[in-house]
């Protein structure tokens, strides 16, 4: 059964716990990013799994092996179910993260591939090949489980071609979910929550479509409703 994360993309955490006390038990979980962890720090993501409730802590790691890897052992002092590092950090990288991680035992490593705010024309701009996306993060796809993270986040539109090469269990985790009727935003690469998961997307992450939705706890319904008849 798929699961529903709604991200927390908000600048306090006075304002994410406004949304954590209406959805708590809608959803499945929330991601914490960036933005909010700048913002509130360890403290608060602590609050959030000391109230048993399932965080995704979105930082991105990207450094050198055992910068990332000391970082992953306080985090995992959290509690949080998930953190992620990019693939692209390379090889040494990769194997002190998971050594990190598997030090605890308790806390699932995901590996990001491209962010959803790219298409194949500024990656093939930036890079300087002519390899589509698709291409792309299927191949850092099985670089991740072939070093032996706990699975991927990519959009919904890479899950299926992932779902085929990669084996199970491997959970592919899809930010860029969109209500059919909604706008893209900042996210190119999106899909709706039945088409995510009919492709095989096990974690699928929402926020602005809820967050800015004008009854905030009836499209958190609709989106876990649409994931879940999808899941059976």
């Amino acid at each position: 059964m798929a699961k529903l994360f709604v991200a927390l993309d908000t600048a306090t955490g006075a304002e994410a716990m406004a949304v954590v006390e209406r959805l708590s038990t809608i959803v499945d979980g929330f991601k914490v990013g960036l933005e909010l962890f700048s913002a509130e720090g360890p403290e608060f993501v602590r609050r959030l799994t000391n109230a048993g409730l399932e965080v995704f802590l979105d930082l991105k790691l990207h450094d050198i092996p055992a910068t990332v890897a000391g970082s992953i052992k306080r985090l995992a002092t959290l509690g949080v179910r998930y953190t992620n590092v990019h693939i692209s950090g390379g090889i040494e990288m990769l194997k002190a993260a998971v050594e990190a991680a598997r030090e605890r035992g308790d806390i699932g490593l995901l590996g990001v591939t491209l962010l959803t705010s790219l298409g194949d024309e500024e990656i093939q701009k930036m890079w300087n090949t002519s390899e589509s996306v698709s291409s792309i993060v299927v191949r850092m796809a099985l670089r991740a489980q072939e070093y032996q993270l706990d699975g991927v986040i990519a959009s919904p539109l890479e899950a299926h071609e992932i779902r085929n090469a990669c084996r199970t269990p491997f959970k592919i985790v899809t930010p860029g979910i969109r209500a059919a009727s909604s706008r893209h935003d900042d996210q190119v690469r999106t899909a709706t929550p039945k088409e995510a998961v009919r492709a095989g997307a096990d974690i699928l992450i929402v926020g602005r479509p809820i967050l800015k939705a004008p009854n905030m706890v009836a499209a958190a319904r609709t989106f876990v409703s649409d994931a879940r008849t999808a899941s059976r």
